[in-house]
């Protein structure tokens, strides 16, 4: 006998809208997560920034989205304490099954105020900071990490149910199997994610380059000294940043992708 379908609360960051039109990893999952319950019949309610667009039905706290102010707490705790008023309705009157929180820190932390229970899906790497704050709040929701790798560095005291990937629609995503003569870097204008390394590899490799990423508030200068002297137009282009079919497009032309990070990047394959 199938399980009956489940009221869901998803709580999405305030930072950017779902799906995103550029920039915006977690927005992206978010995304695909959502359309994908919805399909299966579940009763998905999407909590989300300003210009979001969902089969679920989407619930807009504030008035405005901040993409270039990504975690201020001012802005983070808003959203989630909105979202939270109309989420707890109270034992007599259960709005939600579960909230599958991909927020950020406020949503976990305030977690045991909550009578439904909240499922915390880890989208960063571990730091001395954050191991500490999961160290503390973990045990207030059931705690999913998005690699093995991520999971191997979180806190001892960390409860986390286990390893689910991000999702990906694959199918969206076109195969050639016939290259056009570049290779591809997307991404942030940080150092990072290295795209100045990618510079070297391409120069080194004596292959066309292909950059692509947004410039965020603070990455301007890190971009004019170390990205822009190189860009000529031919060797090393750069597209801005980039969504959609042009996104696609790009990766599918692509000799090979460079990721030359110099992080924990949380994701992984492992």
């Amino acid at each position: 006998m199938a399980a009956p379908p489940l009221r869901i609360a998803m709580l999405a960051p305030p930072w950017i809208s779902v799906p995103p039109p550029g920039y915006g990893g977690v927005e992206s999952v978010v995304s695909a997560l959502t359309e994908a319950l919805v399909a299966r019949g579940h009763a998905v309610t999407l909590f989300c920034a300003p210009d979001s667009r969902s089969s679920a039905r989407v619930r807009i706290l504030l008035d405005e989205s901040h993409a270039d102010e990504i975690e201020r707490s001012l802005y983070e705790s808003d959203h989630v304490s909105r979202a939270f008023a109309e989420i707890d309705r109270g034992p007599s009157d259960p709005g939600f099954d579960v909230v599958h929180d991909h927020c950020g820190f406020t949503a976990l932390a305030m977690a045991d105020r909550l009578d439904v229970p909240l499922v915390h899906t880890l989208h960063g790497p571990f730091t001395a900071s954050t191991a500490a704050f999961y160290a503390h709040h973990g045990h207030k929701a059931t705690v999913v990490a998005i690699s093995r790798a991520q999971l191997a560095s979180a806190p001892a005291a960390l409860e986390a149910v286990g390893v689910i990937p991000n999702p990906i629609d694959v199918g969206a995503w076109p195969l050639r199997e016939h290259k056009d003569d570049y290779l591809l870097w997307v991404g942030r204008m940080i150092a990072e994610k290295g795209p100045h390394r990618a510079i070297a590899v391409a120069r080194e490799a004596r292959v066309p380059l292909v950059l692509a990423g947004v410039i965020q508030f603070g990455q301007q200068a890190f971009f004019d000294r170390e990205i822009a002297p190189h860009i000529d137009g031919d060797r090393v282009r750069y597209f801005g940043e980039v969504t959609g079919a042009v996104k696609r497009s790009l990766f599918a032309g692509a000799r090979a992708l460079l990721m030359p990070i110099r992080w924990e990047e949380p994701l992984g394959w492992s």
